[in-house]
């Protein structure tokens, strides 16, 4: 990344990203002047508009469109404040980033923009319960950190209290 951090920025629709204004390599195709590329987003995202929750879904989708920095995209039901329908996405719909107050991912705020699962790392609080088990026999309970790498499933970190350590083994496994 340049000094001034802004040279070499990309997403995958933004900046130097592949569908970016400034794409950094080339393809061997010649790509369309315009894309738009939607996948299921796994984590919870709510909004809060004056003290009020207005939406609180688990079914988010992010909806990338060349030189635009990702936007959520949202079941109608799960949404109670005004929102626009989403083209080709049948029943989502989303919500103006500065439509609402607060934005939040699991239980984290988010500020200035969706964050872009394919240029960051992040490690999230959530007080949602998570249960690892196996056969019927809980191996794990309690509210983890996610890790979220790009391009990889979401990681759940426990509390060593939260972890049934009597029912573990020892392992040549490594993982890394």
């Amino acid at each position: 990344m340049a000094v001034s951090g802004m040279l070499h920025m990309m997403g995958l629709t933004t900046g130097a990203g592949p569908f970016g204004e400034r794409p950094q390599g080339h393809f061997d195709f010649d790509p369309p002047a315009r894309i738009r590329y939607v996948e299921d987003f796994p984590r919870r995202v709510r909004a809060e508009k004056d003290g009020d929750t207005v939406l609180d879904s688990r079914r988010v989708k992010l909806v990338w469109v060349t030189g635009r920095q990702p936007l959520y995209a949202f079941p109608e039901k799960d949404v109670t404040a005004r929102a626009q329908a989403v083209p080709g996405l049948e029943g989502y719909v989303s919500l103006a980033w500065n439509a609402v107050d607060a934005w939040y991912e699991e239980d984290e705020q988010v500020f200035v923009h969706v964050r872009d699962p394919y240029s960051r790392i992040d490690v999230v609080e959530t007080a949602s319960r998570v249960r690892a088990s196996i056969a019927a026999q809980a191996l794990a309970e309690g509210t983890p950190r996610i890790l979220c790498e790009t391009g990889l499933p979401p990681r759940y970190y426990f509390e060593p209290a939260d972890v049934r350590l009597d029912l573990l083994t020892p392992s040549e496994t490594e993982s890394g």
